[in-house]
């Protein structure tokens, strides 16, 4: 899967509480243990950036964002199981 002209990933940005971004390159695991990253869930904030966030801090988004990542998610799965994403997809919303 090629994204962005990209042909692999650089390094992998994370936030922290302190709201720096530490960044970890191939390699440079030496620092990142799996219990940091274990129970975290990439989001799209409304900021328009990426943030991992732990699962037991999703009650801090209560205005529909869980359900946006939810349904969007939903919809690229029924995508991949009919091997194609619909041009329309209906919700209760619209």
């Amino acid at each position: 899967m090629e994204w962005h002209e990209y042909k692999h990933l650089d390094w992998i940005s994370v936030c922290h509480d302190d709201d720096q971004i530490y960044k970890f390159k191939e390699g440079d695991f030496k620092r990142l243990r799996l219990q940091d990253i274990e129970d975290m869930l990439l989001l799209l904030n409304k900021d328009k950036k990426n943030r991992l966030m732990r699962i037991d801090e999703l009650h801090k988004f209560s205005d529909g964002t869980i359900n946006d990542v939810r349904n969007a998610l939903d919809d690229r799965l029924k995508g991949i199981r009919m091997q194609y994403l619909s041009s329309t997809i209906w919700r209760k919303g619209d």
